[in-house]
């Protein structure tokens, strides 16, 4: 919620945060796809295939989604939480 007080820097960063993780579930979602609708194009079906496509298709969101971290918080914005 915002108020009059608060600066407009703050609710940027807070949405721009909030932006961040839906844009690295919605980068997740289309390489599990993608990698989805290449395995029924290529006609996978072999046992190997399927463990490499799946390797292929979940790993990198995977690794995505752990490693790649938003950004730290500023000084300032520290200061100002606390003194909420």
């Amino acid at each position: 919620m915002c108020t009059s007080r608060q600066h407009v820097v703050f609710i940027h960063c807070t949405v721009g945060i909030m932006g961040f993780k839906q844009m690295k579930r919605a980068v997740a979602v289309v390489w599990v796809l993608v990698a989805a609708v290449i395995g029924i194009v290529a006609g996978v079906r072999s046992t190997g295939g399927l463990v490499a496509l799946a390797s292929l298709g979940l790993l990198p969101p995977l690794a995505l989604m752990l490693l790649w971290n938003e950004p730290s918080e500023t000084m300032s914005e520290s200061i100002r939480g606390g003194r909420r």
